[in-house]
This record gives structure tokens, C-alpha cells and sequence, in this order.
């Protein structure tokens, strides 16, 4: 079935949805049809019923929901028994009846659950009861509404069905308007008729069934009040004289089935098993009102741009044709796609540049929307710049001229052209290819206007300017002061302005070169010339002046002056052994007076006979000279007297050399020096020998030893003639000095070209402030006073300890230090001080001569009869004994000495040393292992 109500206009359509077990399709155009959602028709007996789901149509936001429970089936006779010979069974009652009213959302889905209809099988049980099933629909888990179904019949029980209960034992009703279910009629002993079914829920409860009995028992359960739909009814009992009658279903929906009848009784036939009638099935009905989204219309609005004027004013924007006023709706208002906020009238006034639109808004529906509008503000309109074809906003030019350019719009739009004079009052142009001026005289300015609309223009964002320039002007030249001839050039000052802003750029010269300062440069003798130029300017717009000329004349020169010279310097000629005429030129120049203002000396020429660097072959020589001037102007002419210059003794007195003494000191440790001579300076006082002379001196040594020598230097000319000079070189040795470490000073004294200390090492500690590792004193039951024997035979080191080597460490190497006389070890010696090398104890010895020359002197320091001469060498050695560390004795006081050496052997366990003993008739040189303490001298470096 079908139900459709048209609203003005047709734009509203409202439908009710009877849902059942199948679905229509539906569509925004045409209403859905009426299908109910029920669970007739079940083979199995089944309280919950059949569920469905359903979504709801779009422009739909709120429903009505009428559900209705499942009546219950009617009483049943399935056996015999005594009293039921004749019996009418009792009625099913009638289901609930719900109404509410929901919101809902467009596209959600509801879940529904239709009521089963209650059974009247005789085959029914207590524990399968013929009750109608609940009816529902949720969101979801939770319950919008709820009908509630019948009781039922037992099977053989004589008590009526109960309808569907608002709190009962089929749950509780759930809704805004909520009924119960009538119940069934009651059966009866003896009665012909089963009892009729209650009908569901109506305006109020539902309608009791009629009572079984022998006339009234067939009459059917009243139905619900018909002012609420969908009420159902109860069936009619069931009559029965023969022996037995089904009962009758409930009708509509929810209404309980009747219950059977037997007759055996009155007919006298036998008990016949009976089924009671079925309950109606539950249903659930819904109900909306959607809206026809598809002729919803949002109406127009006017096209708005701003009035063209210098500021920019609001734009209404006005609503032509109105949005359906059948329909209920909202407005709403976009710029840019963007809604903006609280505009929601039919008209808006908008204040900024942008595109506008409306829309209208109806619950249900999509919003629709107007076409758009652009308005804009002339502030916010971009109309483009201008430049010319070389991309250049200005263009200077000189007045009087003709001025042709291509002006480009970056605008391609609707445009104008526009030129003024003075930027405020601006006249239209009707081309611009090329925009063209005929002798401009003053500046003119041009644009172009873009019109956005047909009514509304703005000017481009800058102004072409045509710059009329005034031409530049040469004002005057100055010719140059000083007008003498042959001059390397001119100068020729010029006084130009340039019209308004503009800068020169070009000076065009004719007769001349530059640019303020014009230049010109003589081609050839021009005394009395006179020259003849002009200018004309061009500044940065490429305006050029008129031309401006000028001259002037170059004055012709005087005869020069000469003065009087005295000689030069004679140059000599060794191949010949002549002297050569000397060049008078510098000489000339400087005694000479050139006449005028317009000639200096270096504008002179010099001519001399005979000639420079001619050969002066007699005692004698006369040389002529003059001057010529640029204009070949001569001066008198001179003469000057030359004298061949040959060295003679008497010019001795004019020779001097120095230094006339030389004094040399030797390197400490140097035994003999080579030696440069320095070349001593000669003075000679005679300018005719100037660069002419030799200096050679008599035959020197190559290395030196102390002592005098005496050299002569010989001064020669080029013909052989010379005088002679001496000189004295004097080489001493440097003085021996004292050696200062750790508090100890030790005197030093020379034998051979070496300064040697004369007593041994008492230190205990280098020079860099280290402690050395080995230094031990004399120490025996012979002889314990340590204090003397320290003060009289020094110390014994290790050669470990000697050299500054790690003890024990027979792979170290001592360290070097340079000096010019060859490296050297310092060891535990002073600053400047050496460890001897094995050579230098063989030349002490060598000069010594005598083993007794090397020992002190000191009876004290010997064992009798082996002390040294006095006073000997100096040298003083002392029989100071040694250290045995491998058995910790002290060995041989005054019967022996040993001195370190820095000279290496092949084998690194020992050392070499310098060797005294009182039986041994000479010093020896041993070597012994490097862990023995021995004594140490020293020689200065």
C-alpha cells in the first residue's frame, strides 16, 4: 500500500514507510513505496522475531516509528480428558503498540527487529509458549523504541492470553506514546466455542476477545480505537458440534489468534485434537518527510564592481531573485570559497577586493550556491608597468629634436594611452607604434590605463618620461701661457656646461686631443707657428654644443748663452794607454744661460771638438764647444785646455788606504784560521783617475797563526805608472777564560792552540740544572777525608755520567753541539766547554813534550818522587785514582790517573780515556769499561 501528500508548490514530499521484509529501491525524485517490516509466514517459532537494517534517505533528519509487539496463538486441545469432552479454548492477546519520534542523520543505518507471531500448535509446550516477539528499533546498541508481544495459551489451560504489557514479563515498552495489548477471551467447560483473540494496542489498550460460550464464544476480539494506525484484531473463536475446530489467526498486526473448540459432547463423536489460531505477526512502521533537495535554488545577485573615483567605496551586493520561499532555509556567504563568518542575509556589502557567492542552506539538502561576482577595489587592480623596446622606463633627448620610441604595456588588456606635459592633466593617444614627438621642447610624459571594466580604469604603475634636454655649451678656451717653441705639447683649457642634470661625456677637438684639457703635439721645428683648433661637447643624452674655435701663436727663440767650464775627468783607453777626451755635455749645460724664458737646459745641445772619448795623445789638448738651442740657435763658442794626467810619485800625498792595521782573534780551539782579507778602501784624490786605477797587494797566507803580517798595496794606472801603500794584519789567540758550573769555577790555562782547565770536575749536576747520576769522591781507609780528597782530586764519573747518556746504556749517543772549530760533546762540562777527544790529549801531549810537563807539581798529589815540573804545562794532572763500581772499591790514589774522552770505539761496552800512571813514562791512551769513574777535564769551544 501506498501513501503520498504534495505540499505547496511541490517542493515537499511526505511519505510513510511501511517496512517489511522487502525493500524497495528509492530515489530523490520519486516517493519510496510502503513495505512492511514483519515476521509473517515463520515455519519456526521464534520470540525475536526477523531482524533488518535501514539507512536513512538523504534530506531526511527526523522519523516517526510506530512498532507493534506479536499477538500470542490460541489455546489448543491436544489430548482428552474427561471434562473436555465439550470445551471451548481460551484466546491469544494482542501485542503493544509504541510511537516515537526521532532525529536522525542522513546515511546512518538503524537496525530493526519485527515481532514474531505467537504459535497456536497444539504441539506447543509450557516451554515453548505460543507468545508473540518483541518489535525494535536501535541505533546501534542502544533502543529508540520498543513494543512488547502477547502472552499466550497454555495447551489445555482454560486462562486467556495476555496482550502485550508496558512492564512485563516480555520486557518493558520503550517510546513517547506507548499502549498495551488487549487480552484474549477466557474458554469454557462444556462450551461449543473457542474463545476469541485480543486485538493490539489502538487509541488505548487493545480490545479483550470475546469469552467462549455456545453463542458468543465465535465472536471474534475487538480490534484497537481506529484513530491510531495500524491497531490490530483478534480472530473469532472457533465453533465446533462434531468433535473438534482449529482456531482462527489473528488479523492486521498483533492481534492474538482464537482458541479451538471440541464438540464430542453434544454430537457424541470423539475427542478430535485441535490447534489454536496463530497470532498476527509484530510490525514496525516508519515515517518521514524529506525534502526535493534537487529544486532547492540559492537565487542571484548583481555583478558589482567599485565607482571609478580616487578612493575606494563598498559594493553592495543586491539579490535579484529570492531563494524559494517554500521552503525553509538559511543564507550563507563565500569570498574566495571561503564562508565568511555571520554573513547570513540576502544581501552582503563587501569592502574587499575578491569573488563572491551565496548560498542557500535547507536541513536535509546540499548547500546550493548563486554564480559568482568579482568585485574589486582600484587599489587592488595591478594594470602593469611600461618600459620601451630596450626595457628603459626614461629617455633623454636634446630639445629641437625628433623623438620616436616603442613603448611596451606589460598589460596585454583592455588599455589606454595617455600623454601630459606637467603629470596632472593627461589627454588620450590614439597610437603609440612608435609614440612619436616632432622638435620636443619641453618634457613629456606618457602612460597607459588598464580598463578592469568597461567603466572603471586604473593607470599603469609608472609614467614614461621623454626628458627634453637643454644642448651643452662651450662657454670658452684658454690658450696656453707659455708660448716657446718645441715644446713636447700644448694645453689648451676648456669651460663647458651641460643643460640641466646632464654630464658632458665627449669632448670632440679639432686640431688638438683630450677631453676638459685639449692637447697638442707638435709634428716639427715650430718657432713662430701658429696653431689653429676647436671644440664641441656632447654630454650623456647625446646633445652637442656648438662648435667654439681659438688659436695661438709659438714665439721664436734667442741666441743662448755659454759659460766657462773647468775640466772633466779624463776616461782612459787600455788598449792604448791614452787618455780619451771627456764628455763636456752635463758640464756645459750647467754653466750655461739659455737666453729666454722658453729654453732650459735641457733643451740645449752640446758641440764639442774634437769629440768625446777622442784619444789625448800630447800633453796638451784644446777642445771648442757651444750650444744650439730648439730653434738651432747657437751660442759663442769656448775653448778649455786639457793635461794628459799620469800617476807620478808626487800624487802619493792624494792616496790614502784603511784601516792601516788589522787585527785578527782566532776561534777558541782553532789552532791555525783560514782567513779572508778584507779589501781595504782606497782613496784617491785625483779626479782624472776616477774608475782608471788597479789595486793589487803582495802574495797572504791562506790560514793563519798568531804573529804579524805585513802587506803592500800597489795603486796603478793604465800606462804602468803607480805609488805603494802598507797595511798590518796582527792574529793573536783569544785569553783563556775561567769555567763556572753547579758553584764550581775552575781556572783554565793554554796549551797548543786549547784553552784546558787545570783541575778536574767537581760538579754534580749539568749545566741545564739535571743531577748526574755517577760522580763520586775518593773514599778509602787509606785515605777517608772526602772534603780534601774533593777539593784536591775532584770527582770520578761514570763515562755514562761524562757524556749525559742514560747509565748503562751502551747503544746512546751523545749528543753534538756545533761550533766553528767542528762539533763538540759538552757533557758534564760548562756551557762552552768540551769533553776532550782522544786527538786533543795526543796534541796536549805532543806539546807538552815530557809526561813530567803534564803532572802537578804538588808532592801531595804523586807518590814520592813521581810529582811533575814546575811549572810544567799547566796542564797539573794529579794522581786522583778511580772508581771500581762493579766491586764498589776506590782504586790507586796518587798512583794513577784517568781522564774521559768523547771519541767512540767499536765496542760499545767501552770508552776511551787518557791515561797517567806513576810507573809509565809517558800519557796513554786506553779504553775501559764505561762503568769505571774517571776524572774529567775540559777545553773551551
Amino acid at each position: 500500500m501506498k501513501k503520498l501528500q504534495l505540499c505547496v508548490g511541490g517542493l515537499l514530499l511526505t511519505a510513510i514507510f511501511v517496512l517489511g521484509l522487502f525493500m524497495n529501491q528509492l530515489s530523490a525524485q520519486t516517493p519510496p513505496t510502503e513495505v512492511a517490516f514483519t515476521t509473517s509466514n515463520f515455519t519456526t517459532w521464534d520470540s525475536d522475531g526477523q531482524d533488518y537494517s535501514w539507512q536513512v534517505p538523504a534530506g531526511v533528519n527526523e522519523i516517526t516509528i510506530i512498532a507493534i509487539g506479536g499477538g500470542g496463538g490460541g489455546g489448543a486441545a491436544c489430548q482428552f480428558s474427561g471434562w473436555q469432552a465439550t470445551h471451548g479454548y481460551p484466546g491469544g492477546g494482542g501485542g503493544a503498540w509504541v510511537k516515537s519520534t526521532i532525529a536522525v542523520t542522513p546515511g546512518e543505518t538503524l537496525n530493526i527487529h519485527a515481532g514474531s507471531k505467537g504459535s497456536g500448535d497444539c504441539s506447543k509446550s509450557a516451554t515453548n509458549p505460543g507468545w508473540g516477539g518483541n518489535s525494535w528499533v536501535s541505533r546501534g546498541s542502544t533502543i529508540l523504541i520498543r513494543a512488547t508481544g502477547a502472552g499466550d495459551v497454555g495447551d489445555g489451560s482454560d486462562v486467556a492470553g495476555v496482550g502485550g504489557q508496558l512492564n512485563g514479563p516480555r520486557g518493558t515498552c520503550i517510546g513517547d506514546d506507548k499502549h498495551p495489548g488487549g487480552n484474549g477471551g477466557t474458554g469454557s467447560d462444556g462450551a461449543w466455542c473457542g474463545a476469541g483473540g485480543g486485538g493490539a494496542a489502538g487509541g488505548g489498550n487493545g480490545g479483550n476477545g470475546a469469552n467462549g460460550g455456545p453463542i458468543s464464544g465465535y465472536k471474534p476480539g475487538a480490534g484497537g480505537t481506529t484513530s491510531l494506525a495500524h491497531a490490530g484484531n483478534g480472530a473469532e473463536g472457533a465453533v465446533s458440534h462434531t468433535g473438534g475446530r482449529n482456531g482462527k489467526n489473528g488479523s492486521n498486526y498483533g492481534g492474538g489468534g482464537s482458541g479451538c473448540a471440541t464438540g464430542a459432547g453434544i454430537i457424541g463423536g470423539g475427542f478430535v485434537a485441535s490447534n489454536g489460531g496463530d497470532g498476527a505477526p509484530g510490525a514496525v512502521f516508519i515515517y518521514y518527510t524529506a525534502s526535493n533537495c534537487n529544486n532547492l535554488t540559492a537565487g542571484a545577485i548583481s555583478a558589482g564592481t567599485w565607482t571609478c573615483s580616487s578612493t575606494d567605496t563598498a559594493v553592495v551586493l543586491n539579490n535579484v531573485t529570492a531563494a524559494h520561499s517554500e521552503v525553509t532555509g538559511t543564507y550563507i556567504w563565500q569570498k574566495n570559497g571561503t564562508t565568511i563568518s555571520g554573513a547570513n542575509g540576502a544581501t552582503y556589502t563587501a569592502t574587499t577586493s575578491g569573488t563572491y557567492r551565496r548560498g542557500y542552506q535547507v536541513t536535509g539538502c546540499s548547500t546550493v550556491y548563486t554564480d559568482a561576482v568579482t568585485v574589486t577595489r582600484p587599489s587592488d587592480v595591478n594594470p602593469g608597468t611600461l618600459t620601451d623596446n630596450e626595457n628603459k622606463t626614461v629617455k633623454n633627448v636634446c630639445k629641437n629634436s625628433d623623438v620616436s620610441v616603442n613603448l611596451i604595456a606589460s598589460n596585454s588588456g583592455n588599455i589606454t594611452w595617455q600623454q601630459s606635459t606637467d603629470r596632472v592633466n593627461w589627454t588620450d593617444v590614439t597610437s603609440v607604434t612608435p609614440f612619436t614627438v616632432n622638435n620636443i621642447t619641453q618634457d613629456v610624459y606618457v602612460r597607459f590605463v588598464y580598463n578592469y571594466t568597461t567603466t572603471c580604469g586604473v593607470p599603469s604603475n609608472n609614467i614614461y618620461t621623454i626628458h627634453a634636454y637643454n644642448r651643452p655649451v662651450v662657454n670658452s678656451l684658454t690658450a696656453p701661457t707659455n708660448l716657446c717653441p718645441n715644446q713636447s705639447s700644448y694645453s689648451i683649457v676648456a669651460d663647458a656646461t651641460a643643460g640641466g642634470d646632464a654630464i658632458i661625456t665627449t669632448y670632440n677637438w679639432t686640431g688638438a686631443a683630450g677631453s676638459e684639457t685639449g692637447t697638442i703635439v707638435p709634428s716639427a721645428n715650430d718657432c713662430g707657428n701658429t696653431y689653429n683648433y676647436s671644440l664641441t661637447v656632447t654630454d650623456n643624452n647625446g646633445c652637442t654644443s656648438d662648435s667654439k674655435p681659438g688659436s695661438f701663436t709659438v714665439s721664436d727663440d734667442v741666441n743662448p748663452t755659454v759659460g766657462t767650464i773647468t775640466a772633466a775627468p779624463a776616461a782612459v783607453d787600455p788598449s792604448t794607454c791614452n787618455y780619451l777626451v771627456p764628455d763636456l755635455s752635463e758640464a756645459v749645460k750647467a754653466a750655461t744661460g739659455t737666453g729666454d724664458n722658453c729654453t732650459s737646459n735641457d733643451d740645449l745641445t752640446v758641440v764639442q771638438n774634437p769629440a768625446a772619448n777622442t784619444p789625448i795623445t800630447a800633453t796638451e789638448t784644446t777642445v771648442n764647444y757651444w750650444v744650439v738651442d730648439k730653434c738651432g740657435h747657437e751660442s759663442e763658442h769656448k775653448q778649455l785646455t786639457l793635461t794628459r794626467p799620469d800617476i807620478t810619485t808626487s800624487d802619493a800625498a792624494n792616496i790614502t788606504i784603511a784601516p792601516t792595521e788589522v787585527n785578527v782573534t782566532l776561534y777558541f780551539g782553532a789552532c791555525d784560521t783560514a782567513y779572508t782579507f778584507p779589501e781595504p778602501t782606497v782613496t784617491i784624490d785625483i779626479p782624472e783617475y776616477s774608475g782608471a786605477l788597479e789595486l793589487t797587494h803582495t802574495a797572504l797566507p791562506t790560514r793563519l797563526e798568531p804573529g804579524t803580517y805585513n802587506i803592500t798595496w800597489t795603486i796603478s794606472d793604465p800606462c804602468g805608472n803607480s805609488v805603494q801603500r802598507p797595511q798590518t794584519i796582527t792574529v793573536v789567540y783569544p785569553d783563556c777564560p775561567t769555567a763556572t758550573i753547579d758553584g764550581y769555577t775552575y781556572q783554565s790555562v793554554r796549551i797548543g792552540c786549547e784553552c784546558w782547565t787545570t783541575e778536574n770536575l767537581r760538579n754534580t749536576k749539568y749545566s741545564n740544572g739535571n743531577s748526574i747520576a755517577v760522580a763520586n769522591i775518593y773514599n778509602s781507609t787509606d785515605y777517608p777525608d772526602e772534603t780534601a780528597n774533593l777539593n784536591k782530586f775532584g770527582r770520578l764519573y761514570s763515562w755514562y755520567s761524562a757524556m749525559n747518556v742514560p747509565e748503562g746504556n751502551n747503544s746512546a749517543t751523545p749528543t753534538t753541539t756545533n761550533s766553528p772549530v767542528g762539533p763538540f760533546v759538552q757533557g758534564a762540562c760548562p756551557e762552552g766547554w768540551a769533553i776532550p777527544t782522544e786527538a786533543d790529549y795526543l796534541t796536549m801531549r805532543n806539546i807538552a813534550g815530557s809526561l813530567p810537563n803534564v803532572k802537578s807539581p804538588d808532592v801531595t798529589t804523586w807518590l814520592p818522587g813521581h810529582a811533575g815540573n814546575d811549572p810544567g804545562s799547566g796542564f797539573k794532572a794529579k794522581g786522583a785514582g778511580y772508581y771500581d763500581g762493579s766491586t764498589s772499591q776506590y782504586m790507586n790514589l796518587l798512583g794513577q790517573t784517568d781522564f774521559w774522552t768523547s771519541t767512540t770505539t767499536s765496542d760499545v761496552t767501552k770508552g776511551v780515556c787518557s791515561e797517567i800512571t806513576h810507573v809509565c813514562p809517558e800519557m796513554l791512551i786506553m779504553n775501559y769499561d764505561k762503568g769505571l769513574g774517571f776524572s774529567i777535564r775540559c777545553i773551551k769551544r
